[in-house]
């Protein structure tokens, strides 16, 4: 009513009026302390698992969903990406499935920088989807059987990479055999390293970002440009095509064309 909803907006007014000083004035430092503050009221529930798998095919419908897929269904899934991609054999002990996504906090434009195979949204479920699949003894058999032999110690892993801020979303690393965990804490190393001086790169090109930024000061300012009120394109930096290469890698391996070639 009238007076419950006046007061209740004047009571919440000062809140309101700092956290958007805040989020104006020093928006990444705003943004962790939010963070921070969430996690507080709200922790996460990081391991969470999903239901992949259906016993028997079914004719779904509205009312009756059919939850998962069957092995079949799931096979005829990843077995035509895999010949697509040429990922064949030649598995290495960790193969991770990357999905994308992107936040803004001011793009009417923000789901054309998510995956458009998945009708503009975020790509890391598919990503771990995938992985769950591939890790599956029953979709490794049906693979043998087209010649596709996975190793035994091959795991598959699930990760989502946010193109705004170059952070990167894992899934069920709880699921990792503990052979693998010093393969996969190197492999974050390297990444960490690449996120840094990705965004590096792209702070060339910003007429915000600090003269000649360190690697930490460049990750720091890409960041911030995603919560940033005032950032409406904070993507800016990826994009620098201005020719494509087709052919094998070895064409151009070595060469260094400036991010200008596709």
């Amino acid at each position: 009513n009238l007076l419950s909803a006046t007061v209740g907006i004047a009571l919440a007014a000062p809140a309101t009026l700092a956290l958007l000083a805040g989020k104006v004035f020093a928006p990444l430092q705003t943004h962790r302390l939010l963070q921070q503050f969430n996690q507080r009221i709200n922790p996460d529930q990081r391991e969470t698992s999903i239901t992949l798998t259906a016993s028997e095919p079914t004719q779904p419908t509205p009312e009756c969903r059919q939850v998962g897929f069957t092995d079949q269904e799931q096979f005829d899934r990843v077995f035509p990406f895999m010949q697509n991609l040429g990922l064949l054999h030649g598995f290495a002990p960790i193969v991770v499935i990357a999905g994308h996504g992107s936040i803004s906090q001011n793009n009417p434009h923000l789901s054309a920088y998510d995956c458009g195979a998945c009708s503009g949204r975020h790509s890391g479920p598919n990503a771990r989807i995938f992985a769950s699949i591939m890790n599956r003894t029953e979709i490794r058999t049906l693979l043998a059987e087209k010649g596709v032999n996975i190793p035994q110690d091959c795991w598959f892993l699930g990760m989502e990479h946010n193109t705004a801020d170059e952070s990167l979303t894992w899934y069920d690393l709880e699921q990792l055999p503990e052979s693998l965990r010093p393969q996969l804490k190197q492999l974050q190393q390297q990444l960490a390293e690449a996120q840094q001086r990705h965004a590096q790169e792209r702070c060339r090109r910003l007429a915000s970002a600090p003269a000649q930024p360190t690697l930490a000061q460049a990750l720091n300012h890409i960041q911030g440009r995603t919560v940033d009120f005032s950032q409406a394109r904070p993507e800016l930096g990826h994009a620098t095509n201005a020719s494509a290469i087709i052919g094998r890698r070895s064409l151009s391996r070595g060469t260094f064309l400036d991010r200008r070639t596709f």
